[in-house]
């Protein structure tokens, strides 16, 4: 019978287990939000190959639907500062099944990555 902890569990170990895949074949999985019933559980499990040179999934979606979004291909890796006050942040790329945060960049301080509309970042550019 599956329980919130024995999820827990399982996740924490699923994930390890998948590092020795990752490193074995040069890809990346991310394993998405378990739903679980009594007797199962379900869940998504994505995985991203590298491009030849470093490129991540967002870059990869950046290239193909940036001027979707009226942003030009020059703006992969643009610093923009999203409000008056607030850190600065590096496109990084794309992720479109984000409709209303699609844009994905870096905190250039604390390097983690954060998601936001296309306005804030077309009127935070520098």
């Amino acid at each position: 019978m599956f329980n919130k902890e024995k999820v827990k569990i399982l996740r924490i170990e699923i994930t390890e287990a998948l590092k020795e895949v990752e490193r074995a074949h040069g890809v990346k999985f991310n394993l998405g939000v378990i739903s679980f019933g009594e007797t199962d559980f379900r869940t998504q499990l994505t995985c991203i190959m590298p491009g030849v040179n470093g490129d991540n999934i967002y870059e990869i979606e950046w290239h193909k639907f940036h001027s979707n979004y009226g942003l030009v291909k020059n703006d992969l890796g643009r610093e923009f500062i999203p409000a008056p006050g607030a850190d600065t942040f590096k496109i990084v790329g794309i992720k479109r099944s984000n409709r209303k945060y699609p844009i994905i960049a870096r905190n250039t301080r604390t390097n983690k990555l954060h998601k936001f509309t296309v306005f804030a970042v077309t009127n935070g550019f520098m």
